[in-house]
Parts: C-alpha cells; sequence; structure tokens
C-alpha cells in the first residue's frame, strides 16, 4: 500500500507541475514568433475602422515593445506579457519600460495569424485615473477600447 501510495504521489506532484511547464513554453514559443518589426495598418476605435493618422512601427525584442520614429530611433519603450494559453490570448502591456509584476497598466487580448497581428485593450474610463475597464473577452467593441491591426514588416533581403 505504502508503495502505491508513493507512485502516486509522484505522479500527482509531475503532472501538477506539468501545466507551468506547459505554459512558460507556449509563451516563449508565441513571444519568439512576435519578434521584429510592425507596422500599424489599422486602428478600430468606437465602431469605427480608421487609417492610422501616424507612421507607427513596434520593434519587439524579447519582451520589450520599443515605438520607433520614422528614421529609426527609439521614442518610447514598455514591457509585455502574454499569455497563449488563454482564450482569448491575453497581452499585457506597461505604461513603461520598468514595469514590475502588476505594473501592467493595458489588459487586452491578442491574435496572431500569419503575420498579421490584432490586440484589442479597453481604454481608461477616464483621461485624469489610472482605473481601467475589464481585458476584453472578444475582438469587438461593445464600451470603450481600441482594436489595433499591425503587419509584419519583412526583412530585405
Amino acid at each position: 500500500m505504502t508503495k502505491c501510495m508513493s507512485i502516486f504521489v509522484a505522479a500527482f506532484t509531475m503532472s501538477a507541475a506539468m501545466p507551468d511547464d506547459v505554459k512558460e513554453k507556449s509563451v516563449q514559443a508565441e513571444t519568439e514568433k512576435l519578434q521584429g518589426k510592425w507596422k500599424l495598418t489599422g486602428v478600430e476605435c468606437k465602431g469605427r475602422l480608421c487609417p492610422p493618422k501616424l507612421e507607427n512601427v513596434y520593434l519587439i525584442k524579447g519582451n520589450t515593445l520599443q515605438s520607433l520614429t520614422s528614421d529609426g530611433k527609439v521614442y518610447a519603450e514598455s514591457v509585455f506579457r502574454l499569455d497563449p494559453t488563454q482564450t482569448p490570448k491575453t497581452f499585457d502591456k506597461s505604461a513603461g519600460a520598468d514595469a514590475k509584476d502588476g505594473e501592467f497598466y493595458f489588459k487586452g487580448i491578442y491574435n496572431l495569424e500569419d503575420d498579421v497581428l490584432k490586440i484589442h485593450f479597453p481604454l481608461p474610463r477616464t483621461n485624469c485615473t489610472s482605473e481601467v475597464r475589464r481585458r476584453p473577452t472578444k475582438f469587438q467593441i461593445i464600451d470603450a477600447g481600441i482594436i489595433l491591426t499591425y503587419q509584419r514588416v519583412k526583412q530585405k533581403q
């Protein structure tokens, strides 16, 4: 009986540890897919599609998101974290480059298909508060939010 119990406990412990390992590998694989330059190609706000007013290019390196000027210089930086094991997949972004756990201000969802990345963030309730709306559950703007569409910038060969 003791031998059976030991085997059960060992098997249970290994299976309980498995999801974190699987999640971490999934996060690493998905983060790797996002590496490179992304150009903003579409904005949806208040139910309307709008062409971007400014050229917006992001460079993703590791879990860092850099906003680039038209001549390639970094003018803003933030960090992000993903959870591709959630449905829908989650994308949390900090307001600055030195976010600690819990300081991810923008809590959104994302979808990556081939070279198209869509991110849906809720917008703050007002311009004067850090209170944000709940994480979206689908790519549909019902209340307040923004859907950003990015196209991967292909490297010149």
